[in-house]
Formats: C-alpha cells, structure tokens, sequence
C-alpha cells in the first residue's frame, strides 16, 4: 500500500514538472526588455553635465551635443539625477523620477539655468514608415534659456508655395506638437520673437520620410553682436546635424577646467569661403562675425600671344636677342642666345625664367 501511494506521488510530481517546461509562453531566447534615453544639454550657463539614470550613468555632456543613446531597463521609475563635476566629485542641481517604455527611445532636454533648471521629456516615434508613405514629422523645442522668451515659428517649404505650412508659438522650456509635412529637400523654419525681429533661420533642409527629427532651438554664443541670438540643433535616431545656414562652425569652444567655475567660451577669429578655388578670405582683427555672399562676374583669363604664322618643326631657329614681357607694371627681359634659340629653347628660356605668371 504504501509503496502504491509513492509511486503514485512520484509521478503527479513528474507531471507537474514536465507540465512546467512545456509552457508555450516560455522562450529562452527571446531578446530581453529593453528601452533607450539620451539627452542633449543646452542649460545656458553650464559646464559638462553629468546624467545617472538610477545607477546608470549615461553621459558627461558639454553646451550644445548630446549624449550617446543609452539601453536602459524599461517601465521602472528611476531616481535620475543632474549633476556637473566640482572639487573632483559630482554636486547634484537636480534629481527627478523618470521611465523609459519598452522598446522606445526618450530624449531629455536640459534646458533653463544652472539655478532653474528644467527638463522637457521627449519620446519618439521608432516605428517605421509605410512603402506608401510620402511624408515624416517633427517636432520643435525652444530651450534658449538666456532668450527666455516665446519664439513663433513660420515652417515652409521654400519651393511650393508661399504660403506657411504651419505657424506656431512655442514657450521657453516648452516642446511643439508632433508636425506632419511631406517629405521634402526645401523645408525651412523662420523663428522670430513678439517684435517681429528675426531670431534665426534654418534656410532650406532636408526632411525625408520616417526620419522624424527633433529641431531643438538654444543660445550662440560668440564675439559678434550681430550674430543670430538662436542656433539650431537637428537631432535623429541616427546623430545630431547642421543646418546649412550655421555660419559659426569655425569657432573652438573650450570648457575651463577649473572644477569650482562655471564654462568660458573662447573664439578664435577665421573665414572660410565656399569655394575656395574662385575667393580667398581671410578675417582680420576687427571682423564681424557673419555670412557673406560675393558676386563673381567673370573668371580674369590670362593674355595669350601667338605669332601670325606657325614653325614647321619645334627646332626651327627663330633668332637671338632679349624678349621683353610687361604684365602691368612688372617687366620681365628673357635673354635668348645661341643654345635656347629655336622654338623649343624659347618656350624653354620663358618658362624657367622669374617672371612670376608667363608660361
């Protein structure tokens, strides 16, 4: 009897055992949860910007870049905590309680002063486009916290129609609306303040299809007071990008390292000229910063003489004497004797002379 009953207990445990492993919903394979988050820092004042996601640091920042987008353990509230390097450890300015989705990337914009702080929580949108699909979206932040100010903004597409797609105004520390536009390479952006004053213009830039970017708006910094007040950052899955009118792009930007002071932007003056080959620049002491266009109306050609009636052959001896060649006011004697005086030697003596430009 008792041998019965274990032998009957023994196998509902082998049953429920195997009943266990067969569980269809199980799969050891399967990818583990996961979301992403990064965060771009455009706080006006601030040095490099420490961000730790729970435990999880996710990057040490300068003004104006972002992150690198970090994998994190989705759907779990973690303390995240702002902070920037002094005395050679980490003085907290904020902390505040943020999850991540799964299989969703969220962007924090650090935005405002190193005393007021705010952060603008962005999830976007991974998912990928139709094959029938024509258009993208995005959305656009105003974090110019030295500007502290609304901005409208006039979205269009430069080749289609004068008329405004969208027109909007967006608060200081506040993000827009997700903006549906067809995909285009002549989409443009004017921001301007409650004046009328134009605050910074994108000029024509690519919006392709499923790309989705964030237009994220904070201060310039520079020598020159007419310098825009706005610079733009285009932001996507897969980097951070230009706009095509960003005419700052030769300047350093160097963070004091003194760990109890706050950044220092050092500029040091150049130009640069979009084609190289037809204006040279060069910027001076006194220069003001800016973009400027120059008009070239004709390529100068070079003086071409030839005599009226050819030589049959390139040793054919034309003569002696001195060759005299005025280009304005430099005069160039090339001496022709005896060894250089057929057409070859001519040729030869002109070009190896110091004349500066004849050939």
């Amino acid at each position: 009897m008792k041998r019965t009953l274990f032998l009957t207990a023994y196998l509902a445990c082998l049953l429920v055992i195997t009943g266990c492993g067969e569980d269809p919903g199980y799969n050891k394979f399967a990818p583990s949860p996961s979301g992403s988050i990064r965060y771009v820092n455009a706080v006006t004042d601030a040095p490099s910007l420490v961000v730790e996601f729970g435990t999880q640091s996710i990057g040490n920042t300068p003004f104006g870049q972002f992150s690198s987008i970090n994998s994190v353990i989705p759907g779990l509230e973690r303390n995240t905590q702002i902070s920037y390097v002094k005395d050679n450890q980490l003085e907290v300015i904020a902390t505040l309680s943020i999850s991540v989705p799964q299989d969703q990337l969220k962007t924090l914009i650090l935005t405002g002063t190193m005393a007021n702080l705010s952060v603008v929580e962005v999830l976007e949108d991974l998912s990928a486009p139709t094959e029938t699909d024509t258009t993208t979206t995005l959305r656009i932040a105003n974090a110019a916290g030295a500007l502290n100010d609304a901005v409208s903004l006039t979205i269009f597409d430069s080749t289609a129609s004068e008329t405004p797609i969208a027109e909007l105004v967006i608060e200081p520390g506040a993000i827009s609306d997700t903006l549906t536009v067809e995909s285009t390479s002549s989409l443009s952006i004017q921001a301007t303040n409650a004046g009328g004053d134009i605050l910074w213009t994108s000029n024509d830039f690519l919006a392709a299809t499923g790309v989705r970017p964030i237009i994220i708006l904070v201060d310039t910094f520079g020598p020159s007071t007419s310098q825009s007040p706005l610079q733009g950052l285009y932001a996507t899955v897969g980097g951070t990008f230009d706009f095509p009118n960003e005419t700052f792009t030769a300047s350093v930007r160097i963070l004091n390292a003194v760990p109890d002071q706050t950044a220092i932007d050092l500029y040091q003056r150049s130009a640069q000229s979009s084609t190289p080959g037809i204006v040279s620049v060069e910027a001076d002491v006194a220069a003001s910063s800016g973009s400027y266009t120059v008009s070239v109306q004709q390529l100068a050609i070079p003086e071409t003489y030839q005599t009226s009636s050819g030589f049959d052959a390139t040793t054919t001896v034309i003569g002696t004497g001195t060759l005299i060649m005025t280009n304005g006011l430099t005069t160039t004697n090339v001496v022709i004797d005896e060894d250089n005086s057929s057409v070859d030697g001519i040729t030869t003596a002109i070009n190896t002379a110091d004349n500066g430009d004849a050939t």
